[in-house]
């Protein structure tokens, strides 16, 4: 059809104005397309840096939210190790009030077996004295016993 338009025209159309024709008609056409290219390619750019945007939006929100994520499981290790910590504070404290009540349990009957073993020594030798006075007391009577009995005899 183009073809048959440019053979119609050929008649009335001496050739430096069909040379200008098709060249301006070449022009036009290329320059349309080239236009068309730029305009798509505009567009195409522009989809790709959106997309690109929201790529890095999306990179963005998903790196805070795994930042926020670790950063809470550290928190929540923290705090955790703080408490162990406490707990073992705590423990020590308690071992050593149970250790210093031993210590002191320890001491009160080291010095009641040495008061026991004092009083018990004590005892035996009052014990001792006790039986050598009876050994005495008991000898004089005896001695008083013989002299009566003899004095009896004497007297009889």
């Amino acid at each position: 059809m183009f073809f048959a338009f440019i053979q119609s025209n050929l008649v009335f159309m001496d050739g430096l104005d069909l040379v200008t024709s098709l060249g301006t008609f070449l022009l036009s056409a290329a320059g349309a397309g080239f236009g068309a290219y730029i305009v798509s390619r505009w567009k195409v750019s522009g989809q790709i840096a959106q997309i690109t945007q929201q790529l890095k939006e999306v990179v963005q929100q998903e790196t805070a939210k795994a930042h926020g994520i670790e950063t809470g499981k550290i928190e929540a290790i923290n705090e955790k190790i703080e408490q162990v910590v406490n707990q073992q504070v705590l423990l020590t404290s308690a071992t050593e009030t149970i250790k210093s009540n031993v210590d002191i349990g320890n001491w009160i009957n080291k010095e009641n077996r040495a008061l026991r073993r004092e009083k018990i020594e004590l005892l035996y030798s009052k014990m001792g004295k006790h039986y050598q006075a009876r050994i005495a007391y008991l000898s004089l009577s005896d001695d008083i016993n013989d002299m009566n009995n003899k004095s009896l005899i004497i007297i009889h």
